[in-house]
């Protein structure tokens, strides 16, 4: 078992420097300020690039300032603090729930509750729906940490998703929930009202919703014809998400459920059905390769989720 083990952790070693290798990316970068506070007009405070800043960049990594789970309002001892106390509160009244509702982020689960933590300057970043970085809560380093996902210039400020589960959702929604929550309208190009940008986006965008239906409920096809088409959708949606910049975790998802397809195909193969294992098992990798990069990328290289694409790699290559 122990070699077993230790071969695992060579053959992901490997794998993770061919993937450092092939974007660019170094095994570690220099302890440099990327980002500085501006004002931004009609957001108030946010954070911008002090220099040009590579995609796959780790631009922050942050221990938070305070957590709890399983409860909306932070302990006096910990709401008192002036760190906190500093952080935007655009809900009146300015109460503890209101202001940590407004700035907390995710930490993964303490037993079965959600840890959500207050992390004082990775709440500076303001929201885009087309955001340039992604933040992940990295368990293995006990850090929230914000990387790159596009070139960002020196300049340009530096925008998270704060919803990135409401991609598909219409754009007057998505206002709606960020006036409630956050009290400001987003302005980013899927957004701004009477531009094409905003137009084309919001066309994409319910394309995609319609389809993610469709490849939601066609995920146990049984033809040959159907699960043909399922690959067909689901490739398909891959492709739009790009053309939205929708990088991450959307388009890292998608890439799951088309790894997905192919194991299937490659179980048919083994029961004596479908085309030959060989081709499905090769598909199967290039598109796990692509999904590794892109969590390099977007969560770095020491994150859990490429620990996960990694194992998934293994397992591929040993079918």
């Amino acid at each position: 078992m122990a070699a077993q083990n230790g071969n695992n952790q060579a053959q992901d070693r490997e794998e993770l420097q061919s993937a450092l290798h092939r974007l660019g990316l170094p095994p570690t970068y220099p302890q440099v300020i990327l980002y500085r506070q501006s004002q931004c007009p009609g957001k108030g405070l946010g954070l911008k690039a002090a220099r040009n800043i590579p995609r796959g960049t780790p631009i922050l990594a942050e221990a938070e300032l305070f957590w709890i789970a399983g409860t909306p309002d932070p302990p006096p001892v910990q709401a008192s603090k002036p760190e906190f106390q500093a952080l935007s509160c655009p809900v009146v009244p300015h109460t503890a729930r209101a202001r940590f509702a407004a700035n907390n982020f995710e930490m993964g689960k303490s037993g079965r509750r959600m840890k959500r933590g207050i992390f004082v300057t990775a709440s500076r970043f303001n929201h885009s729906c087309v955001p340039n970085a992604h933040f992940t809560w990295n368990a293995a380093s006990k850090l929230l940490t914000i990387h790159a996902i596009v070139d960002i210039t020196q300049g340009q400020e530096i925008f998270l998703n704060y919803h990135p589960k409401d991609y598909l959702k219409p754009a007057i929604e998505r206002q709606q929930e960020l006036r409630t929550s956050y009290s400001f309208v987003c302005g980013c190009p899927a957004c701004q009202p009477n531009t094409d940008s905003k137009r084309a986006s919001e066309a994409r965008r319910q394309w995609m919703a319609g389809l993610n239906s469709i490849i939601g409920l066609n995920q146990n096809t049984h033809t040959q014809g159907q699960r043909e088409q399922l690959l067909a959708n689901i490739q398909f949606f891959g492709r739009q998400l790009q053309e939205e910049r929708l990088f991450y975790p959307q388009l890292a998802d998608v890439y799951g459920k088309e790894i997905s397809w192919y194991r299937r195909e490659i179980q048919l193969v083994i029961n004596g059905a479908g085309r030959t294992r060989l081709l499905y098992k090769e598909e199967a990798l290039k598109v796990a390769t692509a999904k590794l990069d892109l969590d390099v990328v977007c969560s770095g290289h020491d994150s859990s989720e490429v620990r996960d694409t990694l194992r998934t790699i293994r397992e591929l290559r040993q079918v």
